[in-house]
């Protein structure tokens, strides 16, 4: 069985080009695996999962200045989209929006949740791609003093924005998703 990968389109052919043929338009194919294909069967491509350092990993390599840090937010161990997270415990998910929004409606449009009337940010905990996230308030992220401990400025980031645009989305979606299962509301 062969397999051709073009930018564009995945082709899978058994050798029975007449007999059976498929394309497959416009996946991402980055990290993708495909499982044994045999005719007559029903195929998943699945995108790999993504390694990622633990929260214990990240916190070791942290400085104790950052670690207060976290430790002031008030923050818990969880874990979203199989990525370990500091999670913020005071989001009042009925809280609602100037536009009429609770929480967790901005959550579930991939949106972060206020607190005291500010978005949620997300910190890659060591400036990693890689590293387990925390959710913290503008001043806990990028207030004076924080802003220098968290983000060493003499380096260039690693972080690829477009791609940490997606994953903000997806993470608070999936939080959404988490609290409505809590709440007994999928």
């Amino acid at each position: 069985m062969e397999l051709a990968k073009t930018t564009e389109k995945l082709q899978v052919e058994t050798g029975e080009k007449d007999k059976w043929n498929t394309n497959i338009e416009k996946l991402p194919l980055d990290n993708c695996s495909v499982g044994e294909l045999q005719e007559g069967k029903v195929w998943e491509i699945t995108e790999d999962a993504k390694e990622y350092k633990t929260l214990d990993e990240a916190l070791d390599e942290a400085s104790v200045e950052e670690k207060s840090i976290y430790e002031e937010a008030n923050l818990e161990k969880g874990e979203v989209n199989g990525r370990e997270v500091l999670q913020r415990t005071d989001i009042d998910y009925d809280a609602v929006d100037s536009l009429g929004r609770t929480n967790l409606e901005r959550m579930q449009q991939g949106m972060p949740p206020l607190v005291d009337g500010k978005p949620i940010e997300l910190h890659h905990i060591g400036q990693k791609s890689d590293s387990p996230l925390a959710e913290l308030k503008v001043e806990e992220h990028r207030g004076p003093g924080n802003d220098g401990i968290l983000h060493d400025k003499t380096v260039e980031s690693e972080i690829d924005r477009q791609e940490f645009k997606k994953e903000r989305e997806d993470h608070w979606k999936e939080r959404a998703a988490q609290v409505l299962e809590e709440r007994g509301n999928e």
